[in-house]
């Protein structure tokens, strides 16, 4: 917001912002001084040390918290004047801010810069531990391989998989990301029958929660699903969702997926949708993270304290969500554990 006064105080003209700011059009302030369109604290504000502006030509910054309509504002002006090319002043300038703006921006940019150097640290720990034990046990396993039986030298080529494997996730969470956000993802949406597939998803992780000492129920619909997706992408979400539920979730707890009909609302208007749930009794998540937890290289305060990584399984799931036209969340239980739901629009 940006205004301009003529010697005597009175306004000669604003920009677009400072009117919407002031809730008042360039017709009402034009011509007139502070105290005759605001209220006298404001006006007051405003107003302040024109005179010394005017005769002095110093320039000056003050700040103020007001109410404009119905918003507070916690204002910074700085005030100076206007000179001709021979040094003559012959009107008066202010630019505000708005601080609490400025404060809100600085805030994200400073967890931003706290998100880069989190994800930096832990991809470093990520891909070194990895490759350090691959190389170790190659390593080991190159010195003694005339002289080991060949049930060991088995388990070092085991161990150089496990690690390998491990290698391969992340980076293919990496490329993933990267794909998805380069607009380069390509979709093959088809129709198919929701509640099938999430049954086929949850069936792959059954036994090895079961293994975990783990239970998984599914509640499913009496009809079918019918949504439009591409199956792989969204296979990919729900073994995301429950690959996180498996590893916060101790032994001899439930894991529960429930598929049940809901609605989607956009614009103000409200669609039929199918909502998938995924609740855990896990570690859970604090209630002021729950928003956070989408984004990237971003993890719960609980569960990265557990499993480490990097925070990218959930922001994948989110885009390609949203790709779907879709929208995905995460809830705190009320006893223990997490809720993360999703939903996507239905077929007629």
């Amino acid at each position: 917001p940006m205004y301009c006064k003529d010697l005597n105080g009175c306004y000669l003209t604003v920009n677009k912002p400072f009117e919407e700011l002031c809730c008042l059009s360039l017709e009402e302030l034009q011509g007139k001084s502070d105290l005759q369109v605001f209220p006298g604290n404001v006006g007051r504000f405003f107003s302040f040390r024109d005179a010394d502006i005017s005769e002095i030509g110093e320039s000056l910054e003050l700040e103020g918290t007001f109410t404009f309509g119905d918003q507070e504002k916690n204002l910074l002006v700085h005030k100076f004047p206007l000179r001709e090319n021979g040094g003559r002043i012959y009107a008066t300038a202010g630019i505000c801010t708005d601080v609490t703006t400025m404060q809100k921006a600085l805030h994200t940019a400073q967890l931003a810069n706290k998100a880069k150097s989190e994800f930096l640290a832990n991809m470093s720990h990520e891909l070194r531990t990895p490759m350090h034990s691959i190389l170790s046990i190659a390593r080991l396993g190159l010195k003694r391989v005339d002289r080991s039986p060949r049930e060991k030298l088995g388990s070092y080529f085991q161990m150089i998989i496990t690690s390998g494997d491990q290698l391969l996730e992340l980076l293919s969470d990496l490329l993933d990301l990267s794909t998805l956000e380069s607009d380069r993802a390509c979709y093959s949406l088809q129709e198919y029958d929701l509640a099938k597939d999430v049954e086929k998803v949850v069936s792959e992780f059954r036994v090895m929660m079961a293994e975990s000492g783990i239970k998984l129920n599914y509640e499913s619909p009496a009809c079918p699903a019918a949504v439009r997706y591409d199956k792989i992408k969204i296979y990919q979400v729900l073994r995301n969702l429950l690959t996180n539920a498996m590893k916060f979730t101790p032994s001899q707890k439930e894991i529960t997926v429930v598929l049940k009909k809901d609605t989607l609302g956009k614009s103000g208007d409200y669609h039929p949708a199918w909502k998938v749930m995924v609740i855990d009794q896990g570690a859970g998540i604090e209630k002021d993270e729950l928003g956070l937890v989408f984004g990237k290289f971003i993890q719960g305060s609980k569960t990265a304290m557990r499993t480490g990584g990097v925070g990218l399984g959930l922001s994948i799931c989110k885009r390609i969500i949203e790709d779907h036209h879709g929208t995905i969340w995460a809830e705190k239980n009320e006893q223990a554990g997490a809720t993360f739901c999703f939903l996507l629009p239905a077929l007629e």
